[in-house]
């Protein structure tokens, strides 16, 4: 892919058959688009083709239904309110982006749950696992909702921070 060839990585992708293995053993897997895309900045004949395609593509690799999807790049510009919709009706249980922290707490909504990106900041596993653990990336972000130009943004609530 492009963002590890400008990186001078060589990436081992998966096949499907490691795909399938994977579900075999029973992990539940997730769908994440067909080609990686910025759902922003797609047409939305685009994101359903890409949503729906990855869902059903996935669905028919590993003969399961696929009920989780995590949003590529996962910031809050990343995707849109029209994006989530087509997520929610596709009849996915839940949604994943990767803005401001990774800790679910009881009562988020399922279909903007956060999870922590990796990226070059982390220096160690450790430092990455201390960030998770104490929440420091941005605590209780607690949902998305769509502002005035249909792009999603965060809502959060300081309150509980100590």
């Amino acid at each position: 892919a492009w963002w590890d060839a400008e990186r001078g990585v060589r990436s081992e992708w998966m096949t499907w058959d490691h795909v399938r293995s994977l579900s075999a053993a029973g992990f539940e897997l997730g769908a994440h688009t067909v080609s990686h895309v910025n759902l922003a900045r797609c047409d939305r004949e685009t994101a359903l083709r890409e949503i729906l395609g990855s869902k059903a593509q996935l669905e028919a690799e590993t003969n399961s239904v696929v009920r989780h999807f995590a949003y590529p790049f996962g910031g809050v510009d990343h995707f849109s309110a029209d994006c989530l919709k087509i997520v929610q009706q596709a009849g996915f249980a839940s949604c994943l982006s990767a803005y401001h922290g990774g800790r679910v707490r009881r009562g988020n909504d399922p279909h903007g749950l956060r999870r922590a990106g990796i990226t070059p900041w982390f220096r160690s596993p450790y430092q990455f696992g201390i960030e998770c653990l104490f929440d420091t990336v941005a605590p209780n972000a607690d949902t998305i909702t769509p502002n005035a130009a249909g792009q999603a943004s965060a809502r959060h609530d300081f309150a509980a921070t100590l």
